[in-house]
């Protein structure tokens, strides 16, 4: 029998540390300024600990280079990245991306729509996995009965022959009890 100790808070999960990224430089300070501080909100809203980069504790005249040194120094120190909708258009953005990858960060993509909901990337790919699983049984179920049509009416019905149909006829079954079962699953484990 295990002896139960008391939770210490060594033993309580920590928040997760997430750094912000987006465009920058060459932006409209007040505007990248609004920007950050939505996202840092929306991600205290959901018990996370936001780190941007606009408090790296550098002079906004510092070089390029320096602020994506100490940027990406902050990057390192985070559990997870967050890209805000502009990162497409920022160099520094994706270069912070392709480190939080190559480090093994968490990556999320911020979507303005979806307020207070940071999980939206895990019940999406739910929603595209049960889609993809339907797509799977509905080819496979086509194509075995489409061969079962071809063993069991050669020719275009000439010489009917339905016994040597149903395998294939079996398999589109089959085909189509595994795709519901996968679904099943995949909605069962929300």
């Amino acid at each position: 029998m295990a002896i139960k100790r008391p939770m210490t808070d060594m033993d309580k999960p920590r928040p997760k540390k997430m750094y912000l990224s987006g465009a920058i430089t060459g932006r409209d300070r007040e505007a990248v300024e609004r920007k950050f501080a939505r996202a840092e909100i929306e991600l205290l809203a959901d018990g996370y600990i936001p780190i941007s980069p606009l408090r790296n504790g550098l002079p906004e005249e510092a070089t390029y280079e320096q602020h994506m040194e100490r940027d990406l120094q902050m990057l390192c120190g985070c559990d997870a990245i967050l890209m805000l909708p502009d990162w497409r258009d920022s160099p520094g953005a994706r270069r912070e991306l392709i480190e939080a990858i190559r480090w093994s960060k968490d990556v999320y993509f911020f979507n303005p729509l979806t307020i207070n909901n940071m999980e939206t990337k895990t019940n999406d790919s739910k929603k595209y996995l049960q889609m993809g699983a339907l797509m799977v049984a509905l080819i496979a179920t086509l194509v075995a009965f489409a061969t079962a049509m071809a063993v069991m009416f050669p020719g275009g019905g000439a010489g009917v022959d339905w016994f040597h149909g149903l395998p294939s006829a079996g398999c589109a079954g089959y085909c189509a009890y595994l795709a519901g079962r996968t679904l099943l699953r995949v909605h069962n484990s929300d």
